[in-house]
């Protein structure tokens, strides 16, 4: 662990330098279009769009291979008896499992369908992942994809949403703003808007090495537990993912293992669920105070953020903050969260839109939703505290607002 965690420092700052190089190439890119006149809220409207449709992006593709193991598991429970069609998310994890086999039927007999196939390759490639998935003592898919299969069957007994119109030519729309902008100069943004469109996929498939490593950590520190509860030197394994690796190299050698490390340990534990709700605001001046949590906004309030992912979408609102809270997600809910990483990547093929209060456009949770044609706007201070679930939204992808139409 100790050669592990020096490797995962280095594996770190190469994702870091990797992350910085696309964040700085678009930079680059809105101030050439400040420099031409372009006014702020428009810059990322452009930027959304400059940036879509980039093919071979890592966490679009999760999306896309759900959505196939999805199609291939609907088009083969249509053929089976009613009595059969997994009418619940345990039966649809049972039959999923049971339907690896593609060999030919007898004749005159159907094949199985090849969705459980497609999920064990799917988990194969991805299973690495999950929510929160840069938290080492969150339980990866491919240890558990509970949540995946529940999502692929929410998926296949919700309308099928129709195919997302496929985004115009970077070339078309920057040749479009050159001949609005007289200072836009051609040759250094398609220089710039190329390598950034480079610089995304290349940060997003970073990220998934980066996780990859982090889950090797993952599996040795949950096997070091496991060790550790054995030799009784920890009351139950989760303990250890509340020690840092320093304490826990002290309390490997302790003469006493219930040292007051334990103590400690335990008391981080109890803290988390707390400092978990905290809200803190983006910037600050001296010791940072949390949000204090207010009353929802008055029906007809707008709140403003960050256009990323265009389009407008009506719709009832699911604030979520846990996996319990994506479960209740229905179709035609708009996603109102702190943030989102791949791990909510499943549930983008239920909900209408999203709102977050962190991201930028060029933050996961942008990059998919605009490849997957969902509108989003980002930056929305407190949105999770001034909006509740049920309340009507109007979301406007392109203008970069939303407003809250009734309770």
């Amino acid at each position: 662990l100790d050669h592990a965690l020096q490797r995962y420092d280095e594996i770190t700052d190469r994702h870091m330098q990797i992350s910085a190089r696309s964040g700085a190439l678009t930079s680059a890119l809105r101030e050439l279009f400040e420099r031409a006149g372009m006014a702020r809220p428009r810059q990322f409207e452009v930027l959304g769009t400059l940036m879509g449709g980039i093919e071979g992006i890592e966490s679009v593709a999760i999306v896309r291979d759900l959505d196939t193991i999805a199609a291939e598991a609907r088009a083969r429970l249509a053929t089976l008896p009613a009595e059969d069609r997994a009418s619940t998310p345990e039966a649809f994890h049972e039959w999923l499992f049971d339907t690896r086999c593609t060999s030919p039927a007898p004749a005159g007999g159907a094949t199985k369908g090849r969705a459980g196939e497609l999920f064990a390759a799917f988990l194969h490639r991805n299973g690495h992942r999950c929510v929160r998935e840069a938290e080492l003592r969150e339980v990866e898919w491919g240890q558990d994809p509970s949540e995946l299969v529940y999502q692929l069957w929410a998926t296949i007994n919700a309308p099928e949403r129709p195919p997302t119109a496929a985004p115009p030519p970077w070339e078309q729309v920057l040749r479009g703003l050159c001949d609005e902008l007289e200072g836009l100069s051609w040759r250094a943004a398609s220089w710039l808007t190329r390598s950034a469109r480079e610089a995304v996929k290349d940060r997003e498939w970073s990220k998934s090495l980066l996780i990859r490593a982090g889950n090797r950590l993952r599996g040795a520190y949950r096997r070091l537990a496991a060790v550790m509860v054995h030799e009784g030197r920890l009351p139950d394994a989760d303990l250890l993912f509340f020690f840092t690796h320093e304490e826990l190299g002290r309390l490997l050698v302790a003469t006493d293992p219930r040292a007051p490390h334990l103590r400690r340990a335990g008391h981080r534990r109890r803290l988390l669920p707390r400092q978990m709700s905290l809200r803190f605001p983006d910037f600050c001046r001296g010791r940072p105070e949390p949000l204090r949590e207010g009353g929802a906004a008055p029906e007809g309030a707008v709140l403003e953020g960050l256009a990323v992912s265009p389009g407008l979408v009506r719709g009832p609102v699911r604030v979520i903050e846990s996996k319990d809270d994506a479960r209740a997600l229905r179709p035609g809910e708009i996603i109102c969260a702190r943030f989102t990483d791949v791990g909510w990547t499943p549930y983008y093929s239920t909900a209408a839109g999203l709102i977050t209060e962190i991201g930028s456009a060029l933050s996961h949770g942008a990059v998919v939703a605009r490849e997957y044609g969902l509108p989003l706007v980002t930056s929305v201070e407190a949105a999770t505290l001034l909006l509740k679930t049920g309340d009507v939204v109007e979301l406007d992808g392109t203008a970069g607002v939303v407003t809250r139409l009734s309770a």
